[in-house]
């Protein structure tokens, strides 16, 4: 079991040091039957450990209330109330429970299945789901709540860091951390007394009854309200604005959010469930997600297979043969099927269907209009031609089911709309929106933004031909360390600085590093890149840090949602101990001729 996020359970990954108090592995506790593997991590109220049960060898979760809060009744009641929800629930969308026990020296125990994935908030951190990932999502979560309001148990505190995805499944998600759950007819809906200790769960996913917007009880509508804030959060990869401090948190609640940015289909999902008043949302989870109809859902194709070898890091001087050899990052996958043919319209000296002939279309889609709106498509690769009733085909890929709907929603509000036959496929391109992510995680800074001059000015680069030359310039008054790093059109990213040959990344102020070398300039130790398959449109991100963004050195190459993901930690404790700034230019990488 793993958290992600600072304010979920388990915040500390294993490997730390470990604290004071904590149970080394290899302990065996209640007479032996369940011995400690690992600390996963630590919450504000216990820790938590892998283990493994000795006389089933089944492995388990071990969760531990902190000793110091032993002997605090409030907590220790919430900590124990945990297991008796979870004891009375069965459904494997919610975490499985052993028992409650107490050790030879008194800790108390939660012992739980182990769950082996990550988490909600860290799956959607990586990138946005889709609208069909968040109808599917939705269908298991609302399995899970209804197991436990079937016999009176209400959450209280749902977020996606208490949701886990074992192998990254969104059709298995487990909901987990009944830890401030309550029955029907007892248990306090607020706790203690004093600044601090006056609410229960995580202001960005409360309920407004929960929060004190509105005076309601506390009932299974109000994991409603909650569902529908972490379901919006998974399909936008972040909550809803929904405050930070009690006042700002009430004010929030006071109105149903905005949802303009999410898909229609998605809109109609998730709105019953965030009105403000508890009357007004669904009266049971039944009707929560009963579907949105087929017609409304886009289908959901996967990318067709593809050979894809990525950037090539080659080295001068005469030794290009073994450089390729050892550090390439290569995956041969078979190549896709063609594309499907879109019949030319017939002419008049063409046979038509039927062995007539008919006259080609006086009229047809707006070319114009149609090029507008697919130029305007982040991180998609689309293309249209023109059938003989002068319909629209779209093939080539968008990055998610909501872009696909939006474009076909644009392309609808034309005027003479044609016909559109929609022939597109998902291949989700984190790697495109990779400097905003970043950007969005640096927040706003004093740094100027390094620039990137390429070798070819209209950064377009032929594969087995062009080389791929970078300059950065820092522009700034301080020395920085420069990461570049290259996303290309398969959803990999490559590590260009920091890297084996120039692990050196420390520039001075108003410093220049060059990054790759022309073929015919390279000496025997300087790195020549050379761009190949996946062609398409990649990024260069540069980002400049008066701290530097990890120790030693990543792999050449690795998938962008890995790297995207540890960023998403690493950045914001960075930022916190010295200026950081980000940029990006966009490169195409084309067939060579």
């Amino acid at each position: 079991m793993a958290g992600a996020d600072n304010d979920a359970e388990v915040t500390q990954l294993a490997g730390r040091a470990f604290a004071a108090g904590s149970i080394a592995p290899g302990t065996l506790l209640c007479n032996g039957t369940y011995r400690i593997d690992e600390r996963l991590g630590a919450g504000g109220m216990g820790e938590v450990y892998r283990g493994i049960n000795t006389v089933t060898g089944a492995p388990c979760a071990i969760k531990t209330i902190r000793q110091e809060f032993v002997e605090d009744k409030i907590l220790r009641s919430l900590f124990v109330r945990e297991a008796e929800a979870l004891k009375s629930i069965r459904d494997s969308a919610v975490v499985g429970y052993e028992g409650v026990f107490r050790d030879e020296i008194g800790r108390v125990l939660i012992v739980m299945d182990f769950v082996d994935g990550p988490s909600l908030a860290e799956r959607m951190h990586q990138q946005p789901l889709s609208v069909d990932e968040v109808e599917r999502l939705a269908r298991r979560l609302v399995r899970g709540l209804a197991a436990a309001h079937a016999v009176g148990v209400h959450h209280r505190d749902l977020s996606p860091d208490n949701i886990l995805l074992p192998g990254g499944r969104l059709e298995d998600a487990v909901i987990i951390d009944f830890g401030i759950a309550r029955r029907e007819g007892g248990g306090p809906t607020m706790f203690g007394a004093g600044p601090g200790r006056s609410f229960i769960g995580k202001f960005a996913y409360a309920s407004p009854e929960q929060a004190g917007a509105i005076d309601a009880p506390l009932d299974h509508r109000s994991d409603l309200y909650s569902l529908g804030l972490v379901l919006a959060a998974a399909a936008r990869g972040r909550p809803l604005p929904m405050g930070e401090d009690p006042a700002s948190a009430i004010a929030a609640r006071k109105q149903r959010p905005d949802l303009s940015s999410l898909p229609k289909p998605l809109q109609r999902l998730i709105g019953p469930l965030l009105t403000p008043h508890p009357k007004d949302r669904p009266s049971s989870l039944d009707a929560t997600v009963a579907g949105t109809p087929a017609t409304e859902r886009p289908e959901r194709k996967a990318p067709a297979p593809r050979r894809r070898v990525g950037l090539l890091p080659w080295l001068g001087g005469g030794i290009v043969a073994a450089a390729l050899g050892a550090a390439a990052w290569v995956l041969l996958q078979e190549p896709p099927p063609p594309p499907e043919p879109v019949a030319a319209p017939p002419t008049a000296s063409s046979p038509a269907a039927g062995g007539s002939t008919a006259p080609a279309p006086t009229t047809g889609p707006d070319r114009l209009a149609i090029a507008a709106v697919l130029a305007d498509l982040p991180c998609a690769n689309v293309t249209w031609s023109s059938d003989a009733q002068g319909g629209l085909a779209i093939t080539g890929t968008l990055p998610s089911a909501a872009a696909r709907q939006d474009l076909l929603a644009r392309l609808a509000a034309l005027p003479d709309a044609p016909r559109i036959v929609d022939r597109s496929t998902i291949a989700p391109a984190p790697q495109c929106e990779a400097g905003q992510r970043i950007a969005a995680l640096i927040g706003t800074s004093d740094l100027p933004t390094p620039e990137i001059v390429l070798n070819r000015p209209d950064r377009v680069f032929h594969a087995d031909r062009d080389v791929l030359v970078a300059t950065v310039h820092t522009q700034a008054d301080k020395p920085l360390f420069v990461y570049l790093d290259f996303f290309d059109q398969d959803g990999k990213v490559y590590h260009l600085l920091p890297e084996t040959l120039a692990p050196n990344n420390l520039v001075q102020p108003g410093g220049i590093v060059q990054v790759g070398h022309e073929a015919d300039a390279a000496g025997a130790r300087d790195r020549v890149w050379r761009l190949s398959e996946p062609f398409g449109r990649g990024r260069l991100v540069a980002i400049a840090s008066e701290r530097p963004l990890y120790a030693g050195l990543r792999d050449i190459g690795e998938d962008a949602s890995t790297y995207l993901a540890f960023l998403a930690k690493a950045v914001p404790q960075v930022a916190l101990a010295g200026a950081m700034t980000v940029s990006e230019v966009e490169i195409e990488t084309r067939p060579g001729r």
